[in-house]
């Protein structure tokens, strides 16, 4: 089986692979032009495999139970177009939550794992990467791939300045890996102290729940 690494890596290749370069090289005549595009398309891609990465590792999940969550999100690219994650109106959190209860629902052996939490903000960590890409590639697209237009490279830098603030943070002791966590939780966390009532008051990080997908089946 492949490494958590892999298998994140090659989850965010193939969807930056349908969201955007297959639409893109249909608007491309040029061989080479097209190729130097999706060279980009995929450099932006790995560099928003790393924080997905690090959140997996650093929750020490295995490699099984990152497949079963990769596999849940496989529908992303089924559900979204680029109009999708490019409207600067709509937020990763109604995104989210318009698929979690529609579309893209946490699927029920995780869930019934007690994985519905980690399933949600991995879930969160990817359209976040998404809503931030999508309107640097519409505009690419919008000024037909200009080879002079360096966004896609920004946008790769700064997706690794994210991940590496993360990196850090997980290297720094256990106070620092529960600041990370916080940091990572905060929407979701958000959302439970509203719908407790505790709108001044932040739950502990520890009422999050973990889970242990080790009983989970490889079907379904």
């Amino acid at each position: 089986m492949q490494s958590v690494q892999d298998q994140v890596i090659d989850f965010y290749y193939t969807l930056f692979d349908e969201i955007f370069s297959i639409p893109f090289k249909a608007r491309i005549k040029d061989r080479l032009k097209r190729d130097a595009v999706i060279r980009e398309v995929q450099g932006s891609a790995g560099a928003a495999s790393q924080s997905l990465t690090r959140f997996f590792l650093n929750e020490r999940l295995g490699k099984k139970d990152v497949m079963r969550i990769l596999r849940g999100l496989n529908k992303l690219s089924e559900v979204l177009k680029l109009s999708d994650i490019s409207n600067p109106n709509v937020t990763p959190e109604s995104l989210v939550e318009e698929l979690l209860t529609g579309k893209l629902v946490c699927p029920e052996a995780i869930s019934k794992a007690g994985g519905g939490a980690l399933y949600r903000v991995a879930l969160h960590s990817v359209m976040q990467v998404l809503m931030l890409v999508g309107p640097v590639m519409a505009e690419w697209q919008r000024l037909t791939f200009a080879s002079t237009f360096e966004l896609p490279r920004r946008v790769a830098n700064r997706l690794n300045q994210v991940s590496d603030q993360l990196d850090v943070l997980a290297r720094s002791g256990e106070a620092a890996a529960d600041e990370r966590y916080e940091l990572t939780y905060r929407d979701y966390l958000h959302q439970q102290t509203t719908s407790l009532g505790r709108s001044k008051t932040q739950p502990s990080i520890r009422e999050v729940p973990r889970y242990d997908l080790t009983t989970v089946g490889d079907t379904g």
